[in-house]
């Protein structure tokens, strides 16, 4: 008599197969669960690092504009400051309207 019919005459295959079953599920459950978990923990850490590289590129792309135009501005607001009214003129202005 070999083990296996032992095993059998005593009722243990189905113990066994009901065992590897929920062991089957119980892997597949935990397997699902890591799937979800890591893809949780992908998407919040991207996130993350989506929100410092927008941070970096927008002071960058603000940089690069203020020294392109800053000139500019400035140069226009000198003009306008040396092309202003002076008091007695701004009063004059005023009493007109």
């Amino acid at each position: 008599m070999s083990i296996l019919e032992l095993v059998n005459q005593f009722g243990l295959m189905g113990i066994v197969s009901v065992m590897l079953a929920t062991l089957t599920i119980l892997v597949a459950l935990v397997g699902i669960y890591a799937f979800f978990d890591v893809r949780r923990a992908a998407s919040r850490i991207a996130k993350e690092e989506a929100e410092k590289i927008a941070k970096d590129v927008a002071e960058t792309s603000a940089n690069h504009y203020l020294q392109k135009e800053l000139p500019g501005m400035i140069a226009a607001y000198m003009e306008l400051a040396k092309n202003a009214a002076t008091p007695e003129e701004a009063d004059e202005i005023a009493k007109a309207q």
